[in-house]
């Protein structure tokens, strides 16, 4: 068994000296996958320069994923085998654990730890081949009847500016806007660096939320009133990439009402068995700075200004966030990998909740540096969201 998921590969694809050479070779493959992919058809041409939703019929089929992995000497089968066999691994985690996904944030990180010469042009390309797949994957789930123009064009007329598609006027505008987060400086840069098994699927999943909760609200509107019907109960509010009026609340309100009456009593609220299964599950956060940030939000509490608000917030909008994934099962924690995409991706709900949690957190630790800070953030909202539904 591989002890993280790039020894897997530099094993089985023989990649441990990874040089110019080989650097070279793998991206002109990528590069003559990419432009084949494009090139199909219309549809597939048409899809990435058009701003319109579900009219043209782009796929990134079988044969497209096994002329992927060709140029590695591979299959999607071995690599899934060996994947679910690693530490930490859930093998009902299918996005998170996509052979191809897995692939395609490994070969960022060597190639960004080779220092390659052409690094940001192939960081984009490895992206945009990803996106590709992911997102024609997601597209065809939320658009199985193929819309026509007329219905595609007066659904992106009724999106606000908010929206990615709406204000840079492409699916492939919007690609290569989100593979900024690759390149140094990026979101998800430091994270490539070093690459493990746990990172890797954190990538993979903040970048596979960023684009179905674009497609979830885009496909509110565009079937809003049509013969299509979507289950709205999947629907997520405001979520990153644009906003909607769809709103699902699914028992919010019995998990809040607990929570906000635990908060006050410390020894009841802080579970330091929860506090250390959380902070080895999200990146920065250590024990002692959950607990002591849960300390200050316990004191501050049982005060007569009490501030609560954010608490419904928190169990609202991971409820909503969730069941637009269709996770509706909180019996494990399986869960916490997508809330930490969702709250460390952010958006303008989430900022205000973020904003009052980072007030906590630095009056408890004193830390000022961003990333530590964040890391704190994160892991004290995934709590109070995790206590209040595991009630033990």
């Amino acid at each position: 068994m591989y002890r993280e998921v790039t020894d897997m590969f530099d094993s089985l694809l023989k990649l441990e000296k990874f040089d110019n050479n080989k650097a070279m070779k793998i991206e002109n493959d990528l590069k003559r996958l990419k432009l084949n992919w494009i090139q199909k058809d219309k549809d597939h041409i048409m899809f990435l320069s058009s701003q319109y939703t579900g009219v043209y019929n782009a796929v990134f089929s079988q044969l497209d994923m096994e002329n992927f992995f060709k140029i590695f000497n591979t299959n999607a089968k071995l690599l899934k085998l060996h994947i679910s066999k690693l530490e930490g691994v859930n093998p009902d985690w299918n996005v998170a654990i996509n052979p191809m996904y897995q692939l395609c944030t490994y070969l960022m990180h060597k190639y960004i730890n080779l220092n390659y010469k052409n690094l940001n042009n192939v960081l984009i390309l490895i992206y945009e081949i990803m996106s590709y797949a992911m997102l024609t994957s997601i597209l065809y789930n939320f658009f199985k009847r193929k819309q026509t123009i007329e219905e595609a064009k007066a659904a992106f007329e009724k999106l606000n500016y908010k929206f990615l598609l709406k204000k840079l006027g492409s699916w492939d505008s919007v690609i290569k806007y989100k593979a900024q987060t690759v390149l140094k400086d990026g979101r998800f840069y430091d994270d490539l660096v070093k690459l493990n098994t746990k990172l890797a699927m954190d990538t993979i999943a903040a970048i596979q939320t960023s684009y179905k909760s674009l497609i979830v609200n885009i496909a509110s509107i565009t079937h809003n009133g049509s013969g299509d019907k979507i289950d709205t109960t999947n629907m997520v509010v405001n979520t990153l990439d644009g906003d909607t009026d769809i709103r699902v609340i699914e028992n919010a309100s019995n998990y809040t009402n607990y929570i906000k009456s635990i908060i006050p009593i410390k020894q009841d609220f802080i579970n330091k068995n929860l506090v250390n299964i959380i902070s080895k599950r999200v990146k920065n956060a250590d024990s002692e700075h959950i607990i002591a940030t849960l300390n200050i939000i316990s004191l501050d509490y049982s005060t007569n200004k009490k501030n609560d608000k954010f608490i419904d917030n928190i169990i609202e909008y991971s409820i909503e966030y969730l069941n637009s994934l269709n996770i509706t099962n909180f019996k494990d924690l399986n869960y916490v990998i997508n809330l930490k995409g969702y709250w460390s991706f952010g958006n303008n709900k989430t900022k205000p909740i973020k904003e009052v949690m980072k007030s906590y957190a630095y009056g408890a630790t004193g830390k000022k540096t961003e990333w530590v800070l964040n890391g704190i953030i994160i892991a004290s909202i995934i709590y109070i969201f995790s206590r209040a539904i595991i009630k033990k």
